[in-house]
């Protein structure tokens, strides 16, 4: 009895950790998102004056 609760405990911890993983990615993902969006629009706004 001991040893299931043991291995349910385990794999709970185990699931947790890959769903803070996948948070963490996706966070990082949406925050890698925003600074490309800020580059690209950098960027476009330099082209547009650049070609006035």
């Amino acid at each position: 009895m001991s040893d299931l609760v043991l291995i349910t405990a385990r794999a709970g911890i185990l699931s947790a950790k890959r769903m803070i993983k996948a948070v963490n990615f996706i966070r990082l993902a949406e925050i890698i998102r925003r600074k490309l969006n800020f580059c690209c629009h950098a960027v476009m706004e330099t082209v547009k004056a650049a070609s006035i």
